[in-house]
């Protein structure tokens, strides 16, 4: 068995911030949510959630566009639509919700509201990512903001996404709040754990969650053990114990494919990758401390990153 998951050929998986539309999927964001006397028929299920409020959070996963100048070409459909057959052309909609509730309305290209996972399913998007807090609400049930991305409102957003033909990517952050290159926090429910402990926390919630998804008919077709991981893992900041979790993580995921006879792929995502050294140093630890995984995600936002050379040099490396 062993052998077997050695010879999975590592894939390389580029999350290009400029693609997540941080324009369109924030358009409701930095104003108090309004009272809306209907949310849209999508799935949504009137009164739930009300602590949810769109615009509490203002970052997006998405920084600022390296402009060329030129005016965008527009591709036809049917050709998106070959190339995507080899090609995951993905997008973070983890606020969606939230901004229906703020009263966010999406319209296709005819003028008529339609739901958002329909309109990107017509035009290309094969894959919906959607990341996942542990508890991002303080101790009276106000959310943190950023969508208050949890479990329910990962189910709600993929049993869309699967309506339409997407599969999900879910992003476990394994954190209350964005876990990012900045912070890595330990959610409030495993502080002061020891390592052990803590590893056995994300299993049991990961294969808590995913069991709830996968029950709630979502396709979930991979799973992010992490997010931006190039710091730390839940608190944790030394290769040794980050390692731990990431395998925690990776073992909830492949007991989880087992179980349902699903194919999820297991994703490993760092940033930074203009710095070919650092790159070199994380796939070397992954190795090092044997961590299964499928996937090397690496973050690309190309104001800060480099060129699009550098990075296919870094990552051909990685493959390497």
């Amino acid at each position: 068995m062993k052998k077997e998951k050695n010879r999975i050929r590592k894939n390389v998986l580029c999350n290009v911030g400029v693609v997540f539309l941080a324009a369109l999927l924030f358009a409701g964001c930095g104003k108090e949510e309004p009272v809306v006397d209907k949310p849209q028929d999508y799935g949504v299920e009137e009164g739930e959630g009300t602590s949810e409020t769109a615009g509490d959070e203002k970052k997006s996963d998405a920084g600022p566009a390296a402009s060329s100048g030129e005016s965008a070409k527009e591709v036809p459909d049917s050709e998106m639509t070959e190339k995507n057959e080899n090609f995951l052309c993905g997008c973070d909609i983890s606020t969606l919700i939230a901004e229906e509730k703020s009263g966010v309305v999406y319209y296709n290209e005819d003028g008529e509201k339609e739901d958002l996972c329909k309109i990107l399913a017509d035009h290309g998007v094969n894959l919906i990512r959607v990341r996942i807090w542990n508890d991002p609400y303080d101790k009276k049930g106000h959310g943190y903001g950023g969508g208050n991305c949890d479990v329910k409102n990962a189910i709600k957003i993929g049993k869309r996404a699967t309506k339409y033909g997407m599969p999900v990517m879910i992003d476990f952050h394994y954190s209350d709040f964005w876990a990012d290159p900045s912070k890595q926090m330990c959610p409030k429910a495993w502080e002061g754990m020891k390592i052990a402990e803590k590893a056995d926390a994300l299993y049991r919630y990961t294969m808590e969650s995913l069991t709830e998804i996968l029950d709630a008919g979502v396709d979930v077709s991979m799973v992010q053990v992490g997010n931006e991981t190039t710091t730390g893992l839940s608190g944790e900041t030394e290769w040794e114990n980050i390692a731990k979790l990431m395998k925690a993580g990776s073992k909830a995921v492949r007991e989880i494919s087992e179980k349902y006879g699903k194919e999820i792929k297991v994703v490993i995502q760092f940033t930074n990758p203009e710095n070919t050294e650092s790159y070199d140093s994380y796939a070397s630890e992954l190795k090092k401390y044997e961590v299964d995984y499928d996937v090397f995600a690496s973050s690309y936002y190309p104001y800060w990153h480099g060129t699009l050379e550098n990075l296919k040099d870094v990552l051909k490396n990685v493959i390497d």
